[in-house]
């Protein structure tokens, strides 16, 4: 019976340790856009969305990338448009220690030149 009690504490904590945990990141995109004082007007904020699933670290895509592509889809940007103030939040979900979903999310807003 003694010999149980510290193989069922270390199995609790195994099971612990490699449970369901959430991790985040935020980085901005510098798009290069050069915006001085009143030469712009604000349109519309956009978010696009992208997500994927890794076992044992093997699968997944270009998450940014797709996410952005999201975003300017959803822009649907006119002459004289562009995005500005973008902003990348990855948001990992480990799952038992071999599976990370990975749901990436792109914000921006959209401005407008003036002519």
């Amino acid at each position: 019976m003694k010999k149980i009690i510290p193989i069922l504490i270390a199995v609790a904590l195994c099971f612990a340790a490699t449970g369901c945990a959430t991790l985040s990141s935020l980085n901005a995109i510098d798009t290069g856009t050069a915006v001085s004082s009143a030469n712009f007007h604000y349109v519309k904020s956009v978010e696009g969305v992208a997500t994927s699933t890794y076992i044992l670290g093997f699968a997944g895509g270009n998450d940014a990338g797709k996410a952005i592509a999201d975003a300017k889809q959803k822009a649907d940007l006119k002459d004289n448009q562009a995005l500005v103030n973008v902003a990348v939040v990855n948001t990992q979900r480990i799952i038992l220690g071999i599976v990370i979903k990975v749901k990436t999310t792109v914000s921006a807003d959209v401005i407008e030149f003036e002519k």
